[in-house]
C-alpha cells in the first residue's frame, strides 16, 4: 500500500498551494533566474485551476503537490512538491515510484525536467533516470533509460 494518497486541487487549496510554491520552489527559482516576490505570486495566481493538478496527502494531512500530463506517448511530470517539513521522508519517492508504475502500464515513458539548482536532481538519479538533454537551466529526464 502507498504511503500517500492524492486528491484533486479545488479552489480551497489556493493559499496552500501559493505557500507550498513559494516556499518550495524559492532557492531553485532564485538559483536559475533571481527571485521577484511578487512575479511569483502573479505567475502562481495566473497558472491556478481547481481540478489542475493533485494535492498529495500524507497521514491526513496536505503535504504536497503533483501535476503530470499526458502528451503523445510521454506522461510528463510538470511539477511535484512536498513541504519542507515533510521531505526526506520518502513521500517525494514513492509519488514517482507510483507514476513509474503508472507509465509502465501505459507502455509511455515518463519525462520531466529538473532545474540543476533543484536537489531532487539526486532523488531522478537514483530512480533510474537518464538525463536525454541540458541546456544553462536544467536537466531534460526520462524513465525507462535507453
Amino acid at each position: 500500500m502507498r504511503p500517500f494518497s492524492l486528491r484533486p486541487v479545488t479552489a480551497e487549496d489556493y493559499e496552500f498551494l501559493l505557500d507550498l510554491q513559494l516556499t518550495t520552489m524559492r532557492e531553485c527559482v532564485e538559483a536559475t533566474w533571481g527571485w521577484i516576490e511578487e512575479d511569483q505570486r502573479n505567475r502562481f495566481r495566473e497558472r491556478f485551476a481547481p481540478g489542475n493538478g493533485q494535492v498529495i496527502v500524507f497521514d491526513g494531512k496536505d503535504v504536497g503537490f503533483v501535476l503530470v500530463e499526458e502528451k503523445g506517448d510521454e506522461l510528463f511530470l510538470a511539477e511535484i512538491q512536498i513541504a519542507h517539513d515533510m521531505q526526506d521522508r520518502g513521500i517525494g519517492s514513492a509519488v514517482v515510484r507510483d507514476l513509474i508504475e503508472k507509465a509502465m502500464g501505459m507502455n509511455l515513458l515518463l519525462v520531466l525536467t529538473v532545474l540543476r539548482a533543484n536537489r531532487a536532481k539526486k532523488l531522478y538519479d537514483r530512480l533510474g533516470f537518464q538525463v536525454v538533454n541540458e541546456d544553462d537551466e536544467g536537466f531534460y529526464m526520462r524513465w525507462p533509460p535507453e
